[in-house]
């Protein structure tokens, strides 16, 4: 299998988002999220109401851990309250 991966990128120019989005223990995400192996699905991202924080979690045919089941879902800091957000599938 591949690996799937959550790609991030910039809408405005379409470049990975470096040093703008961070960890909720304040280190920079300097690269794609690995989901885990073979086709991603089920992706979902969501404001966490109250903070300044973004929920991401979805589901590949294997974690990353080989075993199957719902990814470890990630947290990161939300430097911006308002905008568009979302998921495609890509590569197919």
């Amino acid at each position: 299998y591949g690996q799937a991966m959550y790609y991030l990128y910039s809408l405005v120019d379409g470049k990975f988002p470096y040093k703008s989005l961070f960890k909720t223990d304040r280190t920079a995400i300097e690269s794609n999220i690995a989901l885990g192996y073979g086709e991603a699905s089920q992706l979902s991202i969501s404001d966490l109401l109250g903070k300044d924080q973004l929920l991401g979690f979805g589901l590949a045919d294997q974690r990353l851990d080989k075993t199957v089941g719902l990814a470890k879902p990630f947290v990161i800091k939300d430097p911006v309250a308002t905008g568009i957000r979302g998921w495609k599938e890509i590569g197919r």
